[in-house]
C-alpha cells in the first residue's frame, strides 16, 4: 500500500494513537495530512462515525481470470484518488441540470474576440461562465461557504476563489482564480490563461491550487452532453458544462428558432444548501448568461 503523505508531526500523533497514517484523509494541498486531520480522525472513531474510517480494501486476485498488468498511480493519482474518495464520503451530494440559450452571449463573444489584439488571451466561454458564478455567488453567499460540522458552524468566505479544471498531460488540476468578484471576463481569460499554461508546463506552485470556494469545470471541449461533477470537500458546490448545440426552441411568439444551448449541472452539498436555494442559484446563472450585457457591466 501506498502511504499518504504525511509531516513528521503527523506521522508521531498518528502512531501515538495507534492509527494507520495511510487511511486517514489529508486537507492539504494534494491531499498532504497534518496534525489536524489525524485529530478529526480520532475524534470521528471515538464518536463512532463510520464515515470517519475509511477501510482500504485489497483487490481480489484478478490474475487467475487471465493476464493483468500492474501500473503504479503517480502522485497527482493518488492525491486525486484520496480526495475524491473523501468528497464522496463527506458529501451528500445533490444535483440540477438545466439547459441555457447562449446564442446571444455566443454572439457577443466572438465580437470581442474579433475586436481584440493579437497579443490579448482568448475570450473562452469558459471566462463568462466564471463572472456569471462570480456575480451568481454575490447573491447567494452559501455557494461559496463550506460546513464545519465539528465545530457546528456555518463557515462563510468572504473572499471568492473559484477553481477551474484543467486538463493535462499528468492529469486532471485545479488551479484557482483568486479575488474574481470584480472582474470583467477579458481579465479573467488573461488570468485563466497564464494559470492553464503554467498547469501544463508543471509549473504551478502550491499557492496555485488552494483557496477556492467553488469549482467550475467545463468539458465541452471534449463533446459530452452531459455532466455530473462531484465536489471538492471542503467546497460545498460545483458547476459543470458539457458540449454546446443547435436545437430547435420555441421563441415567446410560439415560432421555432435554432438556438445554441448550453448544458449546465450543479452539484451541491444538500447539508448546507436546500433544493429552492440550488434552483434559484441556477436560475441566476441561466439569467445571466442569457443576457451578455449583464456580464459586462
Amino acid at each position: 500500500r501506498q502511504a499518504a503523505p504525511a509531516g513528521p508531526a503527523a506521522r508521531r500523533l498518528a502512531r501515538l494513537l495507534g492509527l494507520d497514517i495511510r487511511i486517514i484523509p489529508g486537507s492539504g494541498v494534494r491531499g498532504r495530512i497534518g496534525k489536524q486531520d489525524v485529530l478529526r480522525f480520532a475524534r470521528g472513531r471515538l464518536q463512532g462515525g463510520e464515515r470517519a474510517s475509511p477501510e482500504i480494501r485489497e483487490l481480489p486476485d484478478l490474475g487467475r481470470f487471465g493476464p493483468v498488468e500492474r501500473l503504479p498511480l503517480d502522485r497527482i493519482g493518488r492525491a486525486t484518488a484520496r480526495n475524491i474518495h473523501r468528497s464522496w464520503q463527506e458529501i451528500p451530494h445533490a444535483w440540477m441540470q438545466e439547459e441555457i440559450d447562449v446564442t446571444e452571449l455566443e454572439q457577443r463573444r466572438q465580437q470581442m474576440k474579433a475586436a481584440a489584439g493579437r497579443d490579448q488571451a482568448p475570450l473562452t466561454l469558459t471566462a463568462f461562465l466564471v463572472r456569471a458564478m462570480a456575480l451568481g455567488i454575490a447573491r447567494h453567499p452559501r455557494f461559496n461557504a463550506a460546513l464545519d460540522l465539528a465545530g457546528q458552524q456555518i463557515v462563510r468566505r468572504r473572499y471568492l476563489n473559484i477553481g477551474v479544471a484543467v486538463d493535462t498531460p499528468r492529469g486532471l488540476l485545479v488551479p484557482v482564480l483568486k479575488d474574481v468578484g470584480d472582474l470583467a471576463p477579458e481579465a479573467i481569460a488573461g488570468r485563466l490563461a497564464a494559470l492553464s499554461q503554467r498547469a501544463r508546463e508543471n509549473r504551478l506552485s502550491a499557492e496555485d491550487l488552494q483557496g477556492a470556494g467553488i469549482t467550475l469545470s467545463n468539458l465541452g471541449g471534449l463533446g459530452l452532453t452531459g455532466i455530473q461533477p462531484i465536489i471538492d470537500w471542503p467546497q460545498s458546490a460545483i458547476v459543470g458544462v458539457a458540449a454546446t448545440g443547435w436545437r430547435q426552441r420555441r421563441d415567446a411568439r410560439g415560432h421555432w428558432r435554432e438556438r445554441l444551448l448550453l448544458p449546465l449541472t450543479l452539484a451541491f452539498d444538500h447539508r448546507l444548501i436546500n433544493g429552492a436555494d440550488g434552483a434559484r442559484f441556477v436560475a441566476d446563472l441561466k439569467a445571466l448568461l442569457e443576457a451578455p450585457e449583464r456580464l459586462l457591466d
